[in-house]
């Protein structure tokens, strides 16, 4: 978007991961705008999301009907939606009872190989304090992707003893190579025409 006014633009409204500055200058055009990103830093738009709290008790149902008796989430610095997913997790799990909740990580998206290592050798660390068998949901399916070769490392079944959740489903990462891993699926599609409904209000 243009920084100055009076500057026409080739649209009528604006649907996204909107920044601060993107609804600052939405704004300053007298664009409607709709936000999609729960994490979003932009405070103030309206905003289709999808329920983190809900998938969170999924993943625990998920889990626990499956004889995983501990659980522990590796999260993302900032990413609000995942929080409330772990959160969740932890609260069906005491309401039923279970009290093998492993608490959480949060790091830092990774953007270079020293960061990276460091990410791994805090995820080992953690790994120590883990107890079997354990139910895990994992932010980035890429991170899960590593946690599986340590957990082969240490002689860790995958899923028979570590269950990883993913909390979005990446095909790439997900589906290939063996195992698999388990990822929740948004109906991002429906929130696309949820938003666009939103935006024509």
């Amino acid at each position: 978007l243009p920084a100055r006014r009076g500057i026409t633009v080739p649209y009528d409204g604006i649907i996204g991961r909107l920044t601060p500055l993107a609804a600052e200058r939405a704004k300053r055009h007298d664009l409607p705008a709709v936000n999609i990103w729960l994490s979003s830093p932009a405070k103030g738009l309206p905003g289709v999301y999808s329920d983190a709290t809900a998938s969170g008790k999924l993943v625990a149902e998920h889990l626990l009907n499956r004889g995983f008796r501990y659980l522990a989430a590796l999260l993302q610095d900032d990413d609000i939606g995942t929080d409330l997913q772990a959160k969740a997790m932890k609260a069906y799990a005491e309401e039923f009872g279970y009290e093998g909740w492993l608490g959480t990580v949060s790091l830092a998206e990774c953007t270079t190989h020293a960061e990276w290592q460091l990410l791994l050798d805090t995820v080992k660390r953690w790994m120590d304090s883990w107890k079997l068998p354990l139910g895990l949901l994992i932010r980035d399916p890429s991170w899960a992707r590593a946690i599986v070769e340590l957990a082969k490392q240490r002689g860790w079944n995958v899923p028979e003893q570590i269950a990883i959740v993913a909390t979005h489903n990446d095909e790439i990462h997900c589906e290939y190579p063996e195992p698999g891993l388990t990822a929740v699926e948004f109906a991002e599609k429906q929130q696309g025409y949820d938003a666009a409904k939103m935006l024509d209000e």
